[in-house]
């Protein structure tokens, strides 16, 4: 571990003893201490500073004693003490320090992420691999901020009530009207589930709106091909008959139609996943790649009872409930 890092934990740990107040102006964890020493200190100092008794080094020590059997007063005597100087002439820096330690517990769970997945691969579990990238794509949002006064929302609230007078409400607009009256567009973080019996016409309605929203479309086609698909979007986009184009009785008129379709489509800048009844890890990997690398804003899955769960064990009913609360989470990463 890097000695820098391991000494402002240090100093860390000791203006905590002398200032536990600091606990919720740092928001610190205690897995974001390296040291495993300072990992029972922070722990302490968090346990005793919601009690009555309040911390301090005798209170910290004795809670610490009780649970291991070991007094550490005198490395807590130390700490204090250069824990004071910190907080009374570098208080500043303090912040500077959490942040340090916050960096270094990120690269550290990381390390040990990339460590388990050399260590499936090298025992031949390959299906590891998507819940590794799954699980180092989600580091950089442990630290996302979840705790909200109601001052705060009713800042965002009326921000956002400005934001729909002015005709923004931040939505990507369907391309159908009465949708769009309805529901005013499709929200970021929204699961929109449509369900109809087989042969209703799900997937049209899918290649409709992706061909009419305002957004960057990506499309999880665990049925057909990415061809179909193509297919079928030019068709509607250029009202060209489906049966003639597959039959190749196109008429001369319809050529222009046809042409017209290729660049509507191409104008989506959009993207097609078609693996056959992929896995809820696979569609993670794949949205998560598209939303960085190509901007992707609306995602379409045709269809959720295709998709299938890595847990082969798992019953259908409870690998559904995992893969609609995923799909959920994944609308709102």
């Amino acid at each position: 571990m890097n000695h820098d890092v391991l000494e402002q934990e240090a100093l860390l740990i000791g203006a905590l003893l002398v200032s536990p107040e600091l606990l919720i102006e740092l928001e610190l964890k205690e897995s974001d201490f390296g040291s495993v020493d300072y990992q029972l200190y922070f722990n302490a100092i968090s346990s005793v500073a919601k009690s009555d008794v309040g911390a301090s080094v005798f209170s910290v020590d004795e809670y610490i004693k009780n649970s291991t059997g070991i007094s550490h007063r005198d490395i807590l005597m130390q700490l204090s003490l250069e824990g004071a100087n910190q907080v009374r002439y570098y208080s500043m820096q303090l912040a500077s320090y959490a942040k340090r330690i916050k960096k270094e517990s990120v690269s550290r769970a990381a390390y040990a992420i990339t460590s388990a997945l050399i260590d499936n691969l090298n025992a031949g579990n390959s299906d590891y691999i998507g819940q590794a990238v799954n699980e180092l794509m989600n580091i950089d949002s442990v630290d996302m901020n979840y705790d909200h006064s109601f001052d705060d929302v009713a800042i965002k609230v009326v921000d956002e009530v400005e934001q729909n007078i002015k005709g923004d409400n931040g939505s990507i607009k369907s391309g159908m009207t009465e949708i769009d009256k309805s529901m005013g567009g499709l929200f970021p973080s929204d699961l929109i589930i449509i369900p109809a019996r087989p042969a209703m016409g799900k997937t049209a309605f899918m290649v409709n709106m992706f061909l009419k929203c305002d957004g960057v479309p990506g499309v999880i086609s665990g049925e057909q091909g990415a061809s179909q698909i193509g297919v079928r979007s030019v068709c509607i986009a250029g009202k060209v008959n489906h049966h003639d184009f597959r039959t190749g009785q196109i008429e001369d008129d319809e050529w222009t139609n046809l042409n017209n379709g290729i660049v509507k489509f191409k104008q989506q800048k959009g993207r097609i996943f078609d693996k056959p009844a992929p896995t809820m890890a696979e569609i993670e990997k794949t949205c998560r790649n598209w939303v960085y690398k190509h901007n992707v804003s609306v995602i379409f899955v045709d269809y959720a009872q295709r998709i299938r769960h890595e847990n082969k064990k798992l019953n259908k009913y409870d690998a559904m409930s995992d893969i609609a609360m995923r799909l959920k989470e994944l609308a709102r990463a």
